[in-house]
C-alpha cells in the first residue's frame, strides 16, 4: 500500500498550524495522493470543510484528531481516526469530554477515553508523547509499560506513531521505536507529524505558537526545538526518510484504507415538535387563518393550500411546527418579537405568528422563501426583543433538552489589524509601537498587507519599510483561522443527542458551542434556527410601556396606527435619526427624495438604498419616474402586471422571479434557482448554461431576443444585491413603528434607545442632541434623584445610572435601595449606606452626579478621592459650561447637559498649513443653514465625527463618506481620492474638525465636498484661528 499522511495538522489547531484546508486537498492532488488525513488538536472544527474541499480535489478524507491525555507527570498525546461512522460518532464524544475541562488547557483521562475507544485507529508515540520521551530518555521499560496501556484500549487497532524529524538523535530513536515494535507486536505506522504545507512555512508556525503561548517568537526559538521538516512531503521524499522501514509506510496507506466514513449528508435531521405535539401544521395554519382574517377567503385558502402541498411534499411540517413551538415560547413568557427575511412571504408562517406581514395584501411570493428546487431548510428570521432573547434560548434548552440544543459557533480569521497587532507582539514591539504601527490599517482581509500599505495614502507617513519582517508575518497569516466564537444568532435543535454527530466545546462565556460553524451544520441537515436580538425593538417595546404607564392607554407596537400623518412628515423632513433602518445619511438623503405617503414607500426605501439598485442607477430610475419626471415604460408589455407597483423598475427579488417567469417561462422554482446561481460564486461555463437556457426559453415564448437579452443582463446586474420584498415588508413596519414614536412620544423612544445601547446608527451623544431638537428636555444622571435605567415623563427624559459603565449593576440597585429608605442627605451619608468602587465613584463626581450635595472638589474630599485630580481633568479652560461638558465626558464617555456648540466654539484648530485667501473668506455654516445656502459655495463646516464609512462604489474608487455633528444637527460630507492624499491621516485621526469644501445643495440634501481639513482640539489659554466668518 502505498503512503499516507495521517498525522496533520491545520490552521483549525489554532496558533499551531498555518496550513490552509483548501491548499491542502489541492497539494494533495498536486503530490498525487488519493487519500489524506487531518488531526487537528482536541477538535474536529475543520472536518467539514476538509470533507467538501478533499473530495472535491478527488482525496478520500479521514478524519480524526490528536487527544491531549492528562497524566500525573507531562501530558501525553495520542492520535485517534474513524474507521467508520460510528468512529466518527466517538471522536465527537471525546473531543466535547476534553474541551470540557476548558480552553485553555483540554485534554482527558485514560479513564474517560476509554468508553469510546471503539471504531477507532490509535497511532501513539510521536515526540509530544511520554512514550517517545521515555525512550529519549533511555527509559525503555517505562515505554513498553505506557505502550500497553494504550493496547489494553484500542487492542489490535493500536499503531506507533514513528516519526523522523531529522532531530540529532532521530536515527537512534526510530532504531529504538523498531526493537520496541518487534518486542511488543505493536506494529508502526509511519507518520509526517505534518504542521507545514511547505518548508518554508515553518516561520510562520513559529510565529503562530508564540501567539497562542503569548511569548516573544525569537526567545522561544532559542528556548526549544526549531523543527522546519515537519512539511507536506511527497510520497518519494517519505520513503527517503524510511528506506530501512517500509513496512511502515506500507502501514499508512492499509489504515487510510480502512478509515471510511461517508458523514450523513443527505436529508434533513428535524426534531419532532415538542410544545404543539398533538396538533397537525394544518389544524395550526388554519386556526391561525380564522384569528387573522375572520373569514378564509378562496383566496387565502388556496395560498394556504398551495403552500402545505410544498412543506408536505419537501418533509418540512416539523420544521414548521418547531418554528411555532419558539413563538409559542416568546408569547407564554411575553418577549416581543418580530419575523423578518423571506419568511414574511409565506402565509403559513404569518398564521402561526413568526410573521407580522400578511403576504396575500402585501403581494409577496412564496417561492422566494421555499420552492421545490431549494436544496436546504428554509431560513424563518425571528428578531426578539434583545434584552430579554436569552429567556427564549434557556426555554428552548428545557423543552428540548440540553444534549439536543446548542449555540452555533463561529470561525473568527485574520484580517489586517488582527495580524498585524498579534504579529506585531510576538517580535517584541511595546504596546505603544504595535498601537502606532495599526492604528491607520483598514480592519478588513486582505492577503497583501503590503498592497493596501501602498495603496492608502494615510499609511504614507509611517515607517512601514523598516518592519519588513512584520508585514511579512502578518500577511502570510491573514485568513488564517483564530478563534472559535458565539453566533450572534444561531442555535441548532437535533432529534439526538448532539455530540452523535458534532462535536461541543465552551465558548468564552461559558456556554456550550458546536465547533462547526452556521454552514458547516447545515451540510449535516441539522435545523438551525436563528433567534436574533434586535435591541431597537427593545427600545421601541419599552417606550410603549413608558407610555401605557404614564397614560394608561392600551399602546403597543401592534396597536400603532398605520395611517398617521405626522408620521409621514416626519419621514418626508428625513427628521429619522434613531428610527429603525432609515436613520443613515443615505437612508435620509434618499427619503428627501422619495417622499413617503404610505406603508409601499417606505418598503421601497429600504429597498432601493442598496448595493444592486444603485449600481444599476435604478434608485435614480425609479426616482424620476415616481416623480413624474420621466415616463413609466416596460421593456415588455408583458411585465407590467409585474413591475407596476414600482414604476416598471425591477425593485425587489420576488420580481426576478416573476419578470424570469412571464419572458421565459421559467417555473418559479426554476427562476428561484437562476437567482441564486447569480447571487452566489458560480463558476462562469454555470452562469453560460443558465443564460443559455433563459434566451431559448425566452424564444420559444416569442420573446424579442435583444429584450431577452436585456432583461437578462438587468435581472444578473440586480439579483446579485437585490433585497427580498418580504424582508423589506418586514422591516419597513417596525420602521414605521418607531418613526411613530419618535413622532409622538420622542422622550420615552429616546429613553428606551438609551437603555437599549448599543443600537442603531448613532451613539448617544446624538441621540440626546436630537432629543433636544425634539423640545425634549434633558436630565443629566444624579444620585439623589436618578434611576438604574433611564426613564421619561411627558417631554422629559431623566438620565439613568446605567449610563455610567464602570458602575456595576449591583452598585447602583445599592444606590436604590438606600434612597428608597430615605433621601442622602449629605456625601457622608451616601458613603455610608452604600457600596460603589472608587472608579465609578470618580467617574460620577466627573459627571456631575453628586451636584445636589457639593462641588466636584468638595464632593471628591468627602469621598475620599483625590480631589487635585478631579481638578486637573476639569482645569483645561476656566469656562465653567466647559468644565460642566468636560466632566461629563470624563465620567459619561460624552456630553449629556449642554449643546456641542461649547466644544467647538472652544475648540482650536491643528493647522497644517495656512488657508488661502479664498479659503480664509468662505463663510462658517452650521448645518441648519446648509439647505438654503446657494449650490456650488465654497463653505467651511464643523463638529464632532459621528461616523467615517468607506463603503464600495461603482467606480471602484474609495471614497469617505463623513457624518459630523454640529449644535443644529447633522453635517454630511464627502472627501475623494485627490483630498484623501493629504487628509486622510488627520480624518481617521480626530474626533473633532472643521472642514472647508464645495456645497452639494441641488436636491435639498446639502453634502460638502471636503477639499481642506483642520483638526480641532483643547489647547488651555489659546484661542481658535480665524477661519471664516460666522453666519448667524
Amino acid at each position: 500500500m502505498s503512503f499516507v499522511h495521517l498525522h496533520l495538522h491545520t490552521g483549525f489547531s489554532f496558533h499551531e498550524s498555518p496550513i490552509r484546508i483548501e491548499d491542502l486537498a489541492q497539494r494533495s492532488r498536486e503530490l498525487g495522493y488519493s487519500s489524506c488525513a487531518i488531526t487537528d488538536s482536541n477538535t474536529l472544527a475543520g472536518a467539514i470543510r476538509f470533507d467538501r474541499a478533499a473530495r472535491s480535489a478527488g482525496i478520500t478524507p479521514v478524519f480524526g484528531t490528536e487527544l491531549t491525555l492528562f497524566s500525573d507527570k507531562p501530558d501525553d498525546h495520542v492520535v485517534v481516526l474513524a474507521r467508520d461512522l460510528e468512529g466518527y460518532r466517538n471522536l465527537c464524544r471525546l473531543v466535547t469530554c476534553a474541551q470540557a475541562h476548558g480552553r485553555v488547557h483540554p485534554g482527558l483521562t485514560l479513564e474517560q477515553l476509554a468508553p469510546y475507544a471503539g471504531h477507532l485507529v490509535a497511532l501513539y508515540g510521536s515526540p509530544e508523547s511520554l512514550l517517545y520521551q521515555s525512550l529519549s530518555a533511555r527509559r525503555p521499560h517505562k515505554a513498553r509499560r505506557l505502550l500497553e496501556e494504550m493496547r489494553e484500549l484500542f487492542e489490535n487497532s493500536l499503531y506507533l506513531d514513528v516519526q523522523n524529524p531529522m532531530f540529532a538523535d532521530s536515527t537512534r530513536l526510530l532504531y529504538r521505536m523498531r526493537r520496541l515494535s518487534d518486542e511488543t507486536g505493536v506494529p508502526a505506522c509511519a507518520t509526517g507529524g505534518v504542521t507545514h504545507l511547505h518548508r518554508i512555512d515553518a516561520e510562520v508556525r513559529e510565529m503562530l505558537l508564540a501567539i497562542g503561548s503569548l511569548e516573544d517568537v525569537d526567545a522561544r526559538s532559542r528556548q526549544s526545538h526549531v523543527n522546519a521538516e515537519n512539511w507536506f512531503r511527497g510520497a518519494d521524499e517519505m520513503q527517503e526518510l524510511f528506506a530501512d522501514w517500509p513496512e511502515a509506510l506500507s502501514a499508512s496507506g492499509r489504515i487510510a484504507a480502512e478509515c471510511q466514513v461517508e458523514l450523513p449528508l443527505d436529508g434533513f435531521k428535524t426534531p419532532s415538535s415538542v410544545l404543539t405535539a398533538t396538533r397537525s401544521l394544518r389544524d395550526i395554519v388554519y386556526a391561525g387563518a380564522r384569528e387573522k382574517y375572520g373569514i378564509v377567503t378562496t383566496a387565502v385558502e388556496e395560498r394556504i393550500e398551495h403552500e402545505l402541498e410544498i412543506i408536505r411534499h419537501m418533509r418540512m411540517d416539523e420544521y414548521f411546527l418547531i418554528v411555532r413551538d419558539i413563538i409559542e415560547i416568546a408569547r407564554r413568557k411575553d418577549v416581543a418579537y418580530s419575523g423578518r427575511g423571506s419568511g414574511a412571504n409565506s402565509i403559513v408562517c404569518y398564521c402561526i405568528d413568526a410573521t407580522q406581514v400578511d403576504p396575500i395584501q402585501c403581494n409577496l411570493l412564496f417561492e422566494r422563501f421555499l420552492n421545490e428546487g431549494r436544496k436546504s431548510l428554509p431560513d424563518v428570521d425571528i428578531d426578539f426583543d434583545a434584552l430579554r432573547r436569552d429567556e427564549v434560548v434557556s426555554e428552548l434548552f428545557a423543552v428540548y433538552g440540553e444534549d439536543r440544543v446548542c449555540r452555533v459557533a463561529n470561525v473568527n480569521t485574520y484580517n489586517i489589524r488582527g495580524a498585524f497587532r498579534d504579529v506585531g507582539k510576538a517580535l517584541g514591539y511595546s504596546k505603544e509601537e504595535v498601537d502606532d504601527a495599526t492604528r491607520l490599517l483598514p480592519w478588513y482581509s486582505h492577503r497583501r498587507i503590503s498592497e493596501v500599505i501602498a495603496r492608502l495614502p494615510e499609511l504614507a507617513t509611517f515607517p512601514y519599510g523598516s518592519i519588513e519582517r512584520w508585514i511579512s508575518l502578518a500577511e502570510r497569516i491573514m485568513g488564517l483561522p483564530r478563534t472559535l466564537s458565539t453566533h450572534l444568532a444561531g442555535l441548532i435543535i437535533a432529534p439526538f443527542p448532539l455530540t452523535d454527530l458534532v462535536p461541543l466545546e465552551p465558548s468564552g462565556t461559558g456556554c456550550l458551542i458546536t465547533q462547526y460553524d452556521k454552514d458547516d451544520v447545515e451540510r449535516l441537515g441539522l435545523v438551525k434556527m436563528d433567534l436574533l436580538g434586535l435591541r431597537t425593538l427593545s427600545a421601541a417595546v419599552e417606550a410603549t410601556a413608558m407610555v401605557r404607564t404614564e397614560t394608561g392607554t392600551d399602546l403597543s407596537l401592534s396597536t400603532i396606527p398605520m395611517d398617521d400623518q405626522p408620521t409621514y412628515r416626519l419621514l418626508r423632513e428625513a427628521r429619522t435619526l434613531g428610527v429603525f433602518q432609515l436613520e443613515s445619511p443615505g437612508m435620509r438623503n434618499l427619503l428627501l427624495k422619495l417622499q413617503p405617503v404610505c406603508y409601499t414607500d417606505i418598503m421601497a426605501n429600504v429597498s432601493l438604498f442598496r448595493p444592486g439598485p444603485m449600481a444599476m442607477n435604478m434608485d435614480k430610475l425609479y426616482l424620476a419616474r415616481r416623480n413624474g419626471k420621466v415616463p413609466v415604460t416596460f421593456e415588455d408589455p408583458r411585465l407590467e402586471p409585474v413591475l407596476k407597483e414600482t414604476y416598471g423598475v425591477i425593485v425587489f427579488q420576488e420580481q426576478v422571479l416573476q419578470v424570469a417567469n412571464t419572458v421565459a417561462d421559467l417555473s418559479l422554482s426554476e427562476a428561484d434557482v437562476l437567482r441564486r446561481t447569480m447571487t452566489e460564486h458560480t463558476p462562469k461555463a454555470e452562469l453560460a448554461r443558465f443564460e443559455q437556457l433563459f434566451l431559448e426559453r425566452a424564444a420559444a415564448k416569442g420573446t424579442d431576443p435583444e429584450t431577452a437579452q436585456h432583461v437578462y443582463n438587468q435581472l444578473k446586474g440586480f439579483a446579485s444585491y437585490g433585497f427580498n420584498k418580504g424582508h423589506a415588508a418586514s422591516f419597513g413596519l417596525l420602521a414605521y413603528r418607531t418613526a411613530y414614536l419618535k413622532t409622538h412620544w420622542p422622550a420615552q423612544y429616546t429613553a428606551g434607545l438609551l437603555n437599549a445601547m448599543p443600537v442603531g446608527f448613532y451613539p448617544p451623544f446624538i441621540l440626546l442632541d436630537e432629543a433636544r431638537r425634539c423640545h425634549v428636555l434633558i436630565e443629566k444622571p444624579l444620585v439623589t434623584r436618578s434611576m438604574v435605567r433611564t426613564t421619561a415623563q411627558d417631554m422629559t427624559v431623566r438620565l439613568g445610572l446605567s449610563l455610567f459603565s464602570t458602575l456595576p449593576a449591583k452598585d447602583a440597585i445599592s444606590i436604590m435601595t438606600a434612597r428608597e429608605i430615605r433621601p442622602f442627605d449629605s456625601v457622608i451619608d451616601f458613603m455610608d449606606r452604600t457600596r460603589v468602587n472608587r472608579r465609578a465613584l470618580q467617574r460620577l463626581v466627573l459627571a456631575g452626579a453628586f451636584d445636589d450635595l457639593g462641588t466636584p472638589a468638595a464632593v471628591a474630599a468627602d469621598l475620599g478621592l483625590d480631589p487635585d485630580e478631579v481638578e486637573h481633568i476639569l482645569s483645561v479652560s476656566s469656562n465653567l459650561q466647559l468644565r460642566v461638558v468636560l466632566g461629563e465626558i470624563a465620567g459619561i464617555g460624552y456630553p449629556v447637559s449642554a449643546s456641542l456648540a461649547v466644544l467647538l466654539d472652544l475648540a482650536t484648530a491643528d493647522i497644517m498649513d495656512a488657508p488661502t485667501p479664498v479659503q480664509a473668506r468662505a463663510p462658517l455654516l452650521h448645518s441648519a443653514q446648509l439647505r438654503t445656502w446657494p449650490h456650488g459655495s465654497n463653505v467651511w463646516v464643523r463638529g464632532v465625527v459621528v461616523r467615517i464609512q468607506t463603503p464600495p462604489t461603482k467606480s471602484g474608487k474609495r471614497v469617505f463618506f463623513i457624518t459630523l455633528e454640529d449644535e443644529d444637527g447633522m453635517v454630511e460630507a464627502v472627501m475623494f481620492e485627490d483630498a484623501q492624499r493629504r487628509y486622510a491621516a488627520a480624518l481617521k485621526q480626530n474626533h473633532m474638525m472643521r472642514l472647508y469644501g464645495e456645497l452639494q445643495n441641488t436636491e435639498g440634501s446639502p453634502t460638502v465636498l471636503v477639499k481642506r481639513l483642520e483638526g480641532l482640539r483643547f489647547i488651555p489659554g489659546v484661542e481658535e484661528a480665524p477661519v471664516g466668518c460666522e453666519c448667524a
